[in-house]
């Protein structure tokens, strides 16, 4: 099974070029700030990849669904967006995804300590594929020389 995964597209998903592959997976941040078109566009063009499974977390940028709002949009879409919860894909691959990171600025879904203590209590342990944001020192350096990561992820319990 090849599993190609993209993050941080912040509305140029259409300049990705994408090698094959049988699961699709988007890590967050495909908006600037979740405005409503870019967002439907780019639910539109994950839906059509040449994949036979599509799965997506909302990143820090990804207003859209922040709060639950605006899920209608997903219903009866060809792929899968995970808020903290698990899909189990047809070939028995367990994925859990969640858009939750720690506080950092103004951002979309950010947690607390204790929120995101409750959220990663509910990852199940016999997973195959994790996504969420970067743990703490990993790939995770903003703009500004911050490590915005989380220390729950590094090293992994």
């Amino acid at each position: 099974m090849r599993i190609v995964c993209i993050a941080d597209t912040h509305e140029k998903h259409k300049q990705v070029k994408l090698p094959q592959g049988d699961v699709l997976i988007h890590a967050g941040d495909f908006t600037w700030v979740g405005d409503p078109k870019p967002t439907l566009d780019f639910l539109d063009w994950f839906e059509v990849q040449p994949f036979a499974y599509k799965i997506f977390v909302s990143g820090n940028h990804d207003f859209y669904f922040e709060k639950g709002k605006n899920i209608s949009h997903l219903k009866n879409r060809k792929f899968y967006y995970l808020m903290n919860q698990k899909v189990l894909l047809g070939n028995g691959i367990r994925v859990w995804g969640s858009p939750f990171t720690p506080e950092f600025m103004d951002w979309a879904f950010m947690g607390t300590p204790e929120i995101l203590s409750a959220i990663w209590a509910k990852i199940p342990k016999n997973l195959d594929l994790l996504i969420t944001g970067p743990p703490f020192g990993i790939l995770d350096r903003t703009t500004r020389g911050v490590n915005a990561g989380c220390s729950y992820f590094w090293p992994y319990p």
